[in-house]
């Protein structure tokens, strides 16, 4: 340590002694405006609960530390100089008397001893508790589960405009701080400065951030994300700085120590350095190139002007890009709303009254507009020709969910005990009259039933629709999707089933698109309802489903038979008519048959009373051999020879054959 304080230069004018006096000074003033920031962003997180001032607050109390070591370690290394030049000046008074020296060896004096505690010491030690501090927040949230459950779910909206200015206040305050101390810290004296410097401008960075992503909240764009996101960018950083602090305090062990070389404290982080002194990225890169060439591009006017000239071009291209902000392109179809501090220019107060809503101001038309940059002024670009979808009757993420499972049940055919999509909604519907009679064989009087029901939108052409879609609601799709829920489901309560699902489906669409779009009408959303479509609709799917199907081809096979009964009735009937003359001209036909019977019957008797008259003995003969002749027409006879005796058993079956054997038989005895 002796041998450092050798290698330091002590032979300081008075002068200079001032100025090490000033370096303290800025170290105190730093240690007390980072407390008082540390007061406003505690202030803030109590009175807002953002877990983003809940960060901010922890990061700048921990810069309360990092400036308190560089006063302790900047009025140290003052004291051990003072003393080093008191002892040489009494040491040289020695010399001149002609005196020996006091001490054979330089002694390390008291503030020299003090100071080297601090530097082997007490500094690693610090550097350590302030990485611990910097891992303290994310730790924490990893113990609580995920380390993004940090997100303001309980911010308060009543100090947000507050907190916009505490955010800045710190924001630019700390600037001030950090750019002044990074300033003196060019001086190899005032070295230390840089420790404090960086932390004061990586705070100051995260207070503009903070105010920003309140300015965001206040516009009502992104809720409390902006939080959550700032909650993430700062705790990233903390976690780095910590880790980078770590990484340096092991190396350190290892470090060679070269006399003349700088010795930075553990607690004065590289990163944060970046802030204080931008231009070592420049000596970085300068000796990067001098190394790839093999000659000093550093030194060419090019890359001096470019060095100097980087940061103000950086600014103006900063200014200019903020700029921008003035001006406001509508394009063809919208319209623009300027809002001055969140409320809209020119309106003091929203209207009570519907009817006040379309004499406000005449929103912006297409063209190029001018107003004041943000966030002083800013501009809601509304498109007033954009169809608007929404899509009810079963769970969707986002529009892009509901395309999707749009699209898949327009090309995909499936049965009702089959399930469409995830979570369909069910929608209670009477049963209809004619079932739910006293008698019937259905035993409820209401029955289920979903679909897809999907409209198209778009805000209205008058000047207060588009105040009214604007300002009217917090969430107006959110209120267009409650009552198109609501709207639907008190319909169906009422609708019936059949009529919706078959018999009047055109007829019943039209009266819930009447009945939808009054209602929207009536809540002065400031939308024209352009559309309703219903598709889809099915008992619930699954077995519910399949016991319709059932139901439903029992009424079917109900109808076909009762079809079918008429069919076969008006058959009947129609043939019943020929029929019933084809009966008639049979009867009649047989009478006539019968008549004319009886007469030729008549005529044949009285040709045979005639010819019985006329010969007796012979008409009776030939009545005799014409009745044995039809009798023995078909019987079985057999001629057997005079006097030959023939007896036959009509029980038993003989062959002719046979039968003529027993005749030649007996006819030779």
């Amino acid at each position: 340590m002796m041998n450092e304080l050798n290698n330091q230069d002590f032979s300081h004018k008075p002068a200079k002694r001032l100025d090490a006096g000033r370096a303290e000074m800025l170290a105190l003033g730093g240690l007390g405006l980072q407390g008082m920031c540390t007061l406003v962003c505690l202030l803030f997180s109590w009175l807002t609960q953002s877990a983003a001032y809940g960060l901010l607050r922890w990061q700048a109390a921990l810069g309360i530390l990092v400036w308190f070591l560089t006063w302790i370690q900047l009025r140290l290394r003052r004291l051990a100089r003072d003393e080093r030049l008191d002892l040489e000046e009494a040491e040289r008074r020695r010399r001149a008397q002609g005196m020996q020296a006091l001490f054979q060896n330089a002694e390390e004096g008291l503030a020299a001893r003090n100071l080297r505690h601090m530097e082997t010491i007490l500094a690693p030690i610090a550097s350590v508790l302030l990485a611990l501090g910097l891992l303290a927040p994310f730790g924490l949230f990893l113990l609580r589960g995920a380390p993004w459950s940090l997100a303001a779910t309980n911010l308060r909206s009543d100090f947000l405009l507050p907190a916009i200015v505490g955010g800045l206040f710190v924001a630019f305050s700390l600037f001030l701080l950090g750019m002044y101390a990074a300033g003196m810290a060019r001086e190899s004296a005032w070295r230390l400065l840089r420790a404090g410097a960086g932390y004061s401008l990586t705070t100051a960075f995260a207070g503009l951030i903070t105010g920003l992503a309140f300015t965001l909240i206040t516009q009502g764009w992104l809720a409390t994300t902006p939080d959550t996101v700032v909650c993430a960018v700062v705790m990233a950083w903390m976690t780095l700085h910590a880790i980078e602090i770590l990484i340096n305090f092991v190396l350190d062990f290892y470090r060679p120590r070269v006399a003349g070389t700088e010795n930075r404290p553990g607690y004065d982080s590289r990163l944060s350095g970046l802030f204080a002194e931008p231009q070592g990225i420049f000596h970085t890169f300068a000796h990067t190139l001098d190394y790839q060439f093999g000659f000093k591009v550093s030194d060419t006017w090019f890359f001096r002007f470019l060095e100097k000239a980087f940061m103000p071009l950086v600014l103006i291209q900063l200014t200019l890009f903020y700029l921008l902000s003035c001006f406001v392109v509508v394009r063809p179809g919208e319209a623009a709303l300027i809002e001055r501090w969140g409320a809209p220019l020119g309106v003091r107060t929203l209207p009570e009254n519907d009817g006040d809503w379309d004499k406000l101001p005449t929103p912006l038309k297409a063209g190029l507009h001018i107003k004041l940059p943000w966030p002083i002024e800013t501009a809601r670009i509304m498109n007033q020709e954009k169809i608007s979808n929404m899509t009810i009757g079963y769970h969707v993420e986002n529009e892009a969910d509901a395309k999707a499972k749009e699209e898949k049940l327009r090309t995909t055919v499936v049965t009702w005990d089959t399930v469409h999509v995830k979570d369909e909604n069910q929608y209670l519907m009477p049963l209809p009259a004619a079932q739910s009679k006293e008698g019937s064989d259905s035993q409820v009087d209401a029955l289920l039933l979903s679909g897809e029901f999907r409209i198209e939108y778009r805000i209205g052409n008058d000047t207060g629709d588009v105040y009214r879609y604007c300002y009217r609601f917090q969430n107006p799709e959110e209120t267009i999707k409650t009552i198109f829920q609501r709207e639907v489901t008190a319909f169906l309560a009422g609708a019936d089933f059949w009529d919706i699902l078959a018999q009047k489906p055109e007829e019943t669409r039209n009266a819930l698109q009447a009945r939808l779009s009054k209602s929207l009408h009536d809540s002065g959303l400031g939308i024209e309802l352009l559309f309703l479509g219903i598709s889809n609709l099915h008992p619930p799917a699954g077995d519910v489903g399949k016991s319709y199907q059932e139901v439903i081809a029992s009424g079917q096979q109900k109808e076909t038979e009762i079809h079918t009964g008429w069919i076969d009735a008006n058959e009947i009937v129609g043939l019943a008519p020929s029929e019933a003359d084809k009966i008639r001209k049979a009867a009649e036909a047989d009478s006539f048959g019968v008549t004319v019977m009886a007469e030729k019957q008549a005529d044949w008797f009285r040709s045979h009373e005639k010819a019985l008259a006329a010969a007796p003995s012979s008409h009776l003969l030939r009545l005799r051999m014409r009745m044995l002749e039809e009798a023995l027409m078909n019987a079985r006879k057999i001629m057997a020879p005079r006097d030959t005796l023939v007896i036959m058993d009509d029980t038993k079956t003989v062959s002719p054959m046979n039968i003529e054997k027993a005749i030649v038989r007996e006819a030779t005895k």
